[in-house]
């Protein structure tokens, strides 16, 4: 009966450890379900001189490795505006002192701007999997993939405590896209989870919005 009892803790701690690989007392993450985009893409820094007299940006970035997803595959380098009203720009991204954000990419031995939601559709769509999906709308959004939760410290009020890696889910007309976001800018901050459906086309909507945990300094703090 002892060699049993020894046997099924062992199947049990097994397969925990399948499930989930951070665990604390607040929380647990699971592995499952998780995609996750390899490789990164390549860079139009070298350029970085031509692209800041022909587009006029403040700054250049190299693009996040996760938009390696995105198809067709191009040489590309984020381009940013600096609290510019009259700029457009497929996003922006801070508070009163806000980025307008777009994107440069070579199309055969040509820069284009991508300054709008529809050019990111216009030259990524259609959608044809996963990775994809994540690429295309960690690119139109300010939500990002997480696959790791260590910041998390002791003193953090957990909301939700079973927490999923970044994931796509396949839906019969498109898919179903769950990312990360911290809320930096307000008097509020809290990280979320948001989910979208984007469809084969590129359209998509946010779905869903999900409160995970708070940092209680930051209670109270307004930030512009």
């Amino acid at each position: 009966m002892k060699d049993r009892l020894v046997i099924l803790c062992l199947i049990i701690i097994l397969f925990s450890g399948n499930l989930f690989s951070q665990s604390q007392d607040k929380y647990k993450v699971f592995d499952k379900p998780c995609t996750l985009i390899k490789g990164t893409p390549e860079s139009l820094l070298y350029d970085s001189t031509y692209l800041y007299k022909e587009f006029g940006f403040d700054k250049l970035l190299e693009v996040p490795a996760y938009y390696n997803g995105l198809k067709p595959r191009y040489k590309m380098v984020l381009g940013l505006y600096f609290r510019n009203y009259e700029k457009k720009g497929i996003k922006k991204a801070g508070g009163l002192a806000f980025n307008t954000i777009c994107l440069i990419i070579k199309v055969k031995n040509e820069y284009v701007l991508i300054d709008s939601k529809q050019k990111v559709k216009e030259y990524f769509a259609p959608i044809k999997n996963q990775y994809e999906a994540l690429s295309y709308i960690a690119l139109l959004t300010n939500s990002s993939p997480w696959y790791e939760f260590t910041f998390i410290e002791d003193n953090f009020r957990i909301i939700k405590h079973d927490l999923n890696k970044t994931y796509v889910k396949s839906l019969s007309d498109g898919y179903e896209v769950h990312l990360f976001e911290y809320i930096e800018f307000g008097c509020e901050h809290p990280y979320l989870e948001i989910t979208y459906k984007l469809d084969t086309l590129g359209n998509y909507e946010k779905i869903r919005e999900e409160e995970l945990f708070f940092d209680p300094e930051e209670d109270g703090f307004c930030r512009d």
